[in-house]
């Protein structure tokens, strides 16, 4: 029996589409995923995430690239990463973005300091403190700075860090207070205390970026769904 050209060429096509197919799923399956994400981020909430996106795919590979948010903007934009895991939102205008989580940002203050048993403090009561914070590049720094306007206060900073931790131990070490994340139990600095903001919006929306005009690989595609779907959804999205 002989085929019609058409039939031939449909046949083609055909075959075509399933072997790209196919190919996709097998490099969604064992690719590897370009992932960057906060320093203040890689203890608890990127290892949760990686661990049971394991689970599922165990032959997916990461080239995990730990950074600041501005490095890891750069990072992106210049497409040396496919994904990251950053907060809060990037401003760059190329890029997507879902959010996965929101940390109460909270006072961390040396045990012995009058706010250390308080169970809330307004950021107003601590315009006489002296505060540790991040540099002007760093965009928990960006996000103090626009708590400290609307509660109306100038603090002096008596010093920039450029890491989180850091600015824990100089608050435990009585040099200062600061503004941070609120810690997840037994992970904080033990020598300081957390106390609760009522200041509005004190808070670091937690997300995934990516660069909008550039497809993902198969494996980073996967690794996105996995994130913004299933159960992932329901244990991290606060959308």
């Amino acid at each position: 029996m002989r085929l019609s050209h058409q039939f031939r060429r449909f046949l083609f096509v055909l075959i075509a589409m399933i072997g790209t197919s196919l190919s996709f799923a097998a490099s969604a399956d064992s690719g590897t995923v370009r992932l960057a994400f906060l320093h203040s981020l890689a203890s608890w909430f990127v290892p949760d995430l990686l661990r049971r996106f394991r689970s599922a795919a165990p032959q997916v590979q990461f080239a995990l690239t730990q950074a600041a948010s501005f490095e890891i903007d750069e990072l992106l934009a210049g497409g040396q990463v496919d994904l990251a895991i950053s907060a809060p939102r990037p401003q760059h205008a190329g890029f997507g973005w879902h959010q996965m989580h929101v940390e109460r940002l909270c006072l961390a203050v040396p045990r012995e300091h009058p706010f250390a048993t308080r169970s809330q403090v307004g950021l107003a009561e601590a315009a006489d403190e002296p505060f540790i914070a991040l540099g002007d590049a760093f965009a928990l720094r960006g996000l103090t700075n626009e708590l400290w306007d609307a509660a109306g206060i100038n603090p002096h900073v008596v010093f920039e860090a450029t890491e989180i931790p850091t600015m824990e131990g100089l608050v435990a070490a009585g040099f200062g207070i600061a503004v941070v994340p609120l810690p997840q139990p037994l992970r904080g600095e033990p020598l300081a205390a957390y106390v609760s903001l009522s200041d509005p919006h004190a808070e670091r929306p937690v997300g995934l970026a990516w660069l909008q005009a550039r497809a993902l690989p198969p494996a980073a595609e996967r690794f996105a769904e996995f994130l913004k779907v299933g159960d992932n959804a329901s244990v991290h999205t606060t959308q």
